[in-house]
C-alpha cells in the first residue's frame, strides 16, 4: 500500500484504503493520479461524475469500465 501514500489524498478509513489497494496496479495508478490532480487544483484527465444528489455536495466518482467495473468515490473538502 506504499503507492497509496500521498500528501494531499486522505482515506476515509483503513477499510477504504485496503479496498483501493485490492485493485490491480494500473487501476490504482489511474485513480491516485486523478485524485492528485484534483488535490493540486488541476482538471483530471478522466471526467469525474458528480454525486451531489445521491451522496452529497463535493462527492464525485471515478470509474474504470470492465468486468467488474472499478469505482473510486471521493469527497473534496474545503480547507
Amino acid at each position: 500500500m506504499e503507492n497509496l501514500q500521498h500528501e494531499n489524498v486522505r482515506f476515509y478509513n483503513k477499510k477504504v484504503e485496503e479496498s483501493l489497494a485490492s485493485f490491480d496496479e494500473t487501476t490504482i495508478t489511474r485513480f491516485v493520479t486523478q485524485l492528485e490532480m484534483v488535490s493540486w487544483g488541476a482538471t483530471p484527465t478522466q471526467v469525474p461524475k458528480e454525486l451531489k444528489h445521491t451522496v452529497g455536495p463535493g462527492a464525485f466518482e471515478l470509474k474504470r469500465n470492465g468486468k467488474p467495473a472499478k469505482r473510486c468515490i471521493y469527497v473534496i473538502e474545503e480547507q
